[in-house]
């Protein structure tokens, strides 16, 4: 494939063959649940702004990636943070604060797992609790998942936001597990087939389409 390799455009969600592989590192999802990505920075900028403009809302579990907040209000919405809270076990995440912070215009709720800077990692019943709490409010759960797979106990690994949810985005890059920032791969796992669509729509006017080699 090297040796044939076309520099020409390529197919805007991703190669095949590394789409698949993507996918097979979640279970439950295909090949066409995924889009490849220039990094980290170009899904979640998408996103952001395909889900949200003025008038429409966003709830963000700080500390986090800036671009959760920054990109959403330059689209024009409004952003409620809720912030992690520091105590004698670490960290953890105060669910009914986020459930205040829900508003009828909020249309999505934006967490990284694992959390940069905090090292926060919740257990798997505060993850379904944040799924389903975006499932009420008819919201997408963006989960940055960059630093998954850096567990410090691999016991403690959760399964992708994606895996448990069809109103869940997985964002995830190989630049942290994996070490490898220069490939410039990330991507998005979303079983919202219509989502997707309106992704690779808004991609059409940012990279187009991932570098062939």
């Amino acid at each position: 494939r090297w040796g044939a390799l076309r520099l020409g455009y390529t197919e805007v969600p991703g190669d095949p063959l590394l789409r698949a592989a993507i996918a097979a590192l979640h279970p439950g999802v295909e090949a066409d649940d995924v889009i490849v990505w220039t990094g980290a920075e170009e899904p979640i900028f998408a996103l952001v702004n395909v889900l949200l403009g003025p008038g429409d809302h966003l709830v963000a579990v700080v500390p986090t990636y800036q671009s959760h907040v920054s990109v959403a209000r330059a689209c024009g919405a409004e952003v409620d943070e809720v912030a992690l809270e520091e105590g004698a076990d670490g960290w953890s995440l105060d669910l009914d604060r986020v459930r205040a912070a829900i508003r009828p215009t909020t249309r999505a709720i934006a967490v990284a797992i694992p959390n940069n800077p905090t090292g926060w990692l919740p257990d798997r019943a505060t993850l379904d609790a944040l799924v389903a709490i975006a499932e009420e409010a008819d919201a997408v759960l963006l989960a940055d998942e960059v630093y998954r797979r850096l567990e410090h106990d691999p016991a403690d690994a959760l399964p992708a936001a994606a895996e448990l949810s069809s109103r869940a985005v997985s964002v995830g890059a190989m630049a942290k597990a994996w070490g490898l920032a220069g490939l410039r791969i990330g991507w998005t796992v979303c079983r919202d087939r219509e989502l997707n669509r309106r992704l690779c729509g808004f991609k059409g006017y940012t990279t187009i389409c991932n570098a062939s080699p």
